[in-house]
């Protein structure tokens, strides 16, 4: 059980995200690989919910551990399904669909998938036209390759896999200047590869 205020208020201090976290990492990991089926992608995944948590911790209360666990189980939900329609939509695009038909319910959330999918489609056209070297590593970092297996595949070291997906980022990022659509996806590319 976590601590409250005298008001039984639940705020998010060091102390507490401390205690929070011990008490929901496990489960809301299990609970993303649930969605998922990735490991990685489920602690990744979690964190960020942690983090988003931290960030906003100034305005952020809540009146009763329940809340708190809604806010964090419903989080990482979203972001679960986030991640899972963000890798359908980056390997359609990779090969060769341009255009991506899902049901959705909610418009708000249809207009975002519409809008993310046209920045991936931007992004795929403009990695055709990267060195060669450079659009391999970000083509395998996409298909989710750990950076030792890029290195293996292209005959490389893993700090030049590093090195290739930066200076890939950096060309990317000259290109979609003021696209902000375009450059949060390119910020998060080959994420996955980074860590492996």
């Amino acid at each position: 059980m976590l601590n409250s205020d005298p008001e039984g208020v639940i705020r998010v201090t060091e102390q507490s995200m401390e205690a929070i976290f011990h008490e929901f990492h496990a489960r809301l990991v299990f609970f993303a690989y649930e969605i998922t089926g990735n490991e990685e992608q489920a602690h990744d995944i979690v964190l960020g919910k942690f983090m988003e948590l931290w960030q906003d911790r100034e305005k952020l209360t809540f009146n009763s551990e329940k809340s708190l666990k809604s806010y964090l189980y419903t989080g990482t939900k979203l972001r679960s399904i986030d991640q899972l329609r963000r890798v359908k939509a980056e390997q359609k695009v990779l090969k060769g669909y341009k255009n991506i038909t899902v049901e959705i319910e909610d418009p708000f959330e249809k207009e975002a998938l519409i809008l993310k999918t046209e920045a991936i489609a931007k992004l795929a056209t403009a990695i055709e036209t990267l060195p060669a070297q450079y659009k391999a590593t970000v083509e395998m970092a996409i298909a989710g390759k750990s950076n030792a297996e890029i290195a293996s595949t292209l005959g490389i070291k893993e700090s030049s896999v590093r090195s290739n997906m930066a200076r890939a980022r950096i060309l990317l990022l000259k290109k979609f200047t003021g696209d902000l659509g375009v450059t949060l996806f390119i910020m998060t590319l080959g994420t996955t590869a980074i860590h492996g």
